[in-house]
């Protein structure tokens, strides 16, 4: 069900204004890993609750992983209906400030507990992590949303600790995983699998990292190479900047490694989390996939008990003739919340053979 409530409505436990079912128009979710999700959905203006919906609105509907809140941002009236967008409801949070805070030394948790207690005005959400990385970060006039998911800011969440955002109404997770066993679902070519298209680009590989502390700090041998280097034609370099490395000048300074073969070890530990944990030395694949579940046909109406894939399952796509065979994690779908099914997922590197 897909109900309606008002721009200040807090309790969520009841129907709100009303159900939108059965006049909505092509209701989709659209969720990308540690991206974009967002709800967007046509409805008749003329029909009941039509004008009831408006900027700040509230949607709760059901997405790959249950009930969900959405608020709307923006609606376009035309010939007699209304187009509506909206974004999950954590995304209030970059209304909101960060003016400064430093995090000192913290693991996921409690870096997530300092930034919860440094906005500009109070809220209603609850973080979570449970990356026990230690680092620091200092937090300027950024909005909430900026600190933990842009990748361009250096001293953003996912910069400094990693891990993947989990969303689910005000609750707020910066986990290593998605915590869930995989369901090692198999779609199969000429059964649920309508198409498919693969990218195999390797114009980002990455196999040689020269670190870069603060004030130009540098290893004595420059380089730290990745184990897969031989992998390719010749060695793919590229520089990486750790500002947060640097050495203590005087004993009474608060940041910084007291002796500089500290400082060069630190260099060394984060290029090789690169590899290891960005991978950055691997040829990024995408796969798209748009198929009709085994569970939604006529002839597997038996399989009604299989658990529905949810973001971050493992899926496996088989199509012999192109010699498709394939293991990755879902980072990407589009949902449908009316008929509680996907339109398409995209898998991402995780295993894979490709021939």
């Amino acid at each position: 069900m897909i109900n309606l409530y008002k721009k200040d409505e807090v309790d969520f436990s009841h129907n709100g204004l009303g159900s939108l079912d059965s006049a909505i128009i092509n209701p989709l979710i659209k969720w990308h890993d540690n991206g974009a999700f967002t709800l967007e959905f046509k409805y008749p203006i003329f029909a009941k609750h039509g004008k009831d919906i408006e900027n700040s609105s509230i949607i709760k509907a059901n997405d790959a992983d249950g009930s969900n809140l959405f608020f709307v941002y923006k609606v376009i009236p035309s010939m007699g209906y209304i187009s509506a967008y909206c974004y999950q409801i954590s995304y209030k949070l970059a209304f909101n400030a960060i003016d400064d805070t430093f995090i000192v030394n913290k693991n996921g948790q409690q870096a997530l507990n300092q930034i919860a207690n440094s906005t500009q005005y109070p809220h209603n959400f609850h973080f979570s992590s449970d990356i026990q990385t230690v680092a620091n970060s200092r937090v300027v006039r950024k909005n909430v949303i900026e600190f933990l998911l842009d990748s361009k800011l250096e001293n953003s969440f996912i910069n400094r600790w990693g891990g993947h955002i989990i969303r689910q109404n005000f609750n707020v997770a910066m986990n290593t995983a998605y915590s869930r066993e995989s369901k090692n679902y198999t779609i199969r070519h000429r059964k649920d699998l309508k198409g498919y298209s693969a990218e195999i680009d390797e114009s980002t590989v990455i196999t040689r990292i020269r670190p870069v502390g603060y004030d130009g700090l540098m290893l004595p041998e420059i380089y730290v190479d990745s184990e897969l280097i031989g992998a390719y034609p010749e060695p793919r370099i590229q520089q990486f900047e750790y500002s947060n490395v640097k050495v203590k000048q005087k004993a009474t300074d608060e940041e910084g490694f007291n002796t500089v073969e500290e400082a060069y070890a630190e260099l060394r530990r984060l290029a090789k989390l690169e590899f290891t944990d960005n991978m950055v030395d691997v040829a990024h694949a995408t796969y798209k996939v748009e198929f009709v579940a085994l569970q939604d046909t006529e002839e597997y109406k038996e399989l009604k008990s299989l658990a529905k894939l949810k973001a971050g399952d493992t899926v496996t796509v088989l199509h012999k003739e192109d010699g498709l065979d394939i293991k990755a994690q879902i980072v990407e779908y589009s949902y449908n919340p009316l008929s509680l099914s996907y339109n398409s997922i995209t898998l991402g590197n995780f295993q894979k053979t490709f021939s």
